[in-house]
């Protein structure tokens, strides 16, 4: 595989901070990383006594090839908390099993729907030579509104009996999406559909592994739970997944599906279906709703609240997703494309491909905002990378920049021209983070061998704004390291209100 000089990358570095300023960049490309990587190993170097083989199975999970890359078109941001709109559970579908039987290898199933009264229930009778399981399957967790963006955390529960606890004899596994749906006679229920994201596993796991084709017998299943009974056990799924805060017209539609399979990789023989509606107006709280942090009211006096006083606070008006600028380019050797992914296209994905050795790399950038940050305060988040691969010199990389910048729109060779203002920073003492990437491993990220994840805690904190209504702009960009030339941005837009700002903050005593 082609080793790069060290020299190009540095004028690669160069060539980007000049195409965000548009006129010449600042930075050098040294980057922040402390060169300290948490998986125990150096440079990257993979270590099968710390990693054995089936450390690896996630990755074989980690495929999301079957989501439809995104389209901004017609759609906008809405905040959160503009009170302009949100989503709501407008019908809930139950279709019938497409497959009443099936059989496999020492058992065989039957699948129903519960009765009138217990229809969301998914009931699976499996029957081998010498015993027998039911299993029932139901989806609890999910709420009837949910703001723009609004994390959801729906539960999938597998119970079936306490015997079965150790060595089940069965399969059965399920996805849960959220989609676009149209009818579709021809289709499995009538239903034509185009996933936009899945949900992803929930909590803990040092990747966040989608929830495809999840099953008792792998590290999808979070612990078991408490049996209900003294016959019946659970295995139970929890996961995340965020509503769409780019949204269309009134009357804006997602879909949150669960299918059942009896197989990976097959038919879902049956499918559970929650359609929200986007409807103007925000979402009524309940009246037992306690916010711990509030600039409401006056709580002078009180001991179980602590009083801050802010010069003023940005708040996020808009954002935009730009690129892919060149959705591909080819040079020496090495092709690279670049596509948009997510329930909003906030996922920035680059594949590189060595034409003549047939050598791949794929790289995933998550996205990482604010929706509102207080002048002067701080909060130190990890940026992270993901790869398809702990290759150290793979066919070729990004090369990524993060900070606020004057951004100018529909101008330049990229859609965009942003002259940096201000970077983060990272490490002790602390050091600008100009630009990062996930190669060289341990350079400017850290490295771990066991999720092939780049990762860079940094300092972020907001400036002091001079006037009601000012704007400063927030920039993710990122660029092939192969041409230059493939590129996208995430431009997060804020608006500034002077303070001070008295923000009250719930802390009884002994907390």
């Amino acid at each position: 595989m082609k080793k790069r000089l060290t020299c190009v990358v540095l004028v690669m570095l160069l060539v980007f901070l000049t195409a965000c300023s548009g006129e010449g960049g600042k930075g050098k490309g040294k980057g922040g990383g402390n060169g300290n990587s948490d998986s125990g190993t150096s440079g990257g170097e993979i270590t099968e006594e710390v990693y054995p083989e089936e450390r690896y199975e996630w990755k074989a999970r980690a495929d999301v090839s079957d989501i439809e890359t995104w389209s901004g078109e017609g759609k906008h941001f809405v905040p959160p908390d503009s009170g302009e709109g949100h989503w709501e559970l407008t019908d809930f579908s139950e279709f019938d099993p497409l497959n009443d039987s099936w059989e496999a290898e020492g058992y065989e199933a039957e699948i129903r729907r519960g009765s009138e009264d217990e229809w969301e229930d998914i009931f699976v009778d499996f029957d081998a030579e010498d015993k027998a399981s039911e299993v029932i399957v139901n989806v609890g967790a999910l709420e009837e509104q949910y703001r723009p963006g609004a994390e959801c955390r729906p539960r999938v529960t597998f119970q079936y009996p306490k015997e079965d606890e150790e060595d089940a004899f069965w399969d059965l596994y399920g996805s849960m999406y959220f989609a676009d749906v149209e009818e579709d006679e021809e289709a499995p229920f009538g239903q034509s559909v185009t996933m936009r994201d899945y949900c992803y596993k929930h909590p803990g796991k040092d990747r966040a592994l989608p929830m495809k084709y999840f099953s008792l017998k792998n590290e999808l299943c979070d612990p078991k739970g408490v049996p209900y009974n003294e016959k019946l056990n659970n295995a139970y799924f929890e996961m995340t997944g965020n509503f769409p805060k780019m949204i269309g017209e009134d009357g804006d539609k997602v879909f949150l599906v669960l299918d059942i399979f009896s197989e990976e990789g097959g038919e879902p023989v049956v499918r559970d279906s929650w359609e929200y509606t986007w409807v103007e107006g925000d979402i009524e709280e309940d009246e037992d709703f306690f916010e711990e942090r509030t600039e409401e009211g006056d709580h002078e006096g009180d001991p179980d609240w602590m009083r801050y006083d802010h010069p003023g606070k940005w708040t996020l008006k808009d954002i935009r997703y730009i690129g892919a600028v060149n959705e591909s380019a080819e040079q020496d050797g090495v092709s690279v494309t670049a596509e948009r992914y997510g329930v909003d296209g906030q996922k920035m994905v680059y594949r590189f491909e060595d034409t003549k050795e047939g050598d791949t790399y794929t790289v995933e950038i998550p996205e990482l905002y604010f929706s509102s940050m207080y002048a002067g305060d701080y909060t130190e988040p990890t940026l992270t990378i993901y790869c398809d691969s702990n290759e150290a010199e793979p066919p070729g990389s990004v090369i990524c920049a993060f900070g606020f910048c004057d951004v100018e729109y529909d101008t330049g060779d990229f859609g965009i021209k942003a002259e940096p203002k201000q970077y983060f920073t990272t490490g002790w003492p602390e050091k600008p983070l100009e630009t990062f990437g996930p190669i060289p491993h341990d350079d400017t990220m850290g490295w771990r061998d066991d999720v092939s994840r780049a990762h860079q805690m940094i300092k972020c904190s907001f400036p002091e704004g001079h006037e009601d209504g000012e704007t400063t702009y927030l920039v993710y960009g990122v660029m092939d390291n192969v041409t230059g030339e493939v590129r996208m941005y995430n431009v997060y837009e804020y608006e500034y209100k002077m303070g001070p700002i008295t923000e009250w903050v719930y802390n009884p005593p002994m907390y």
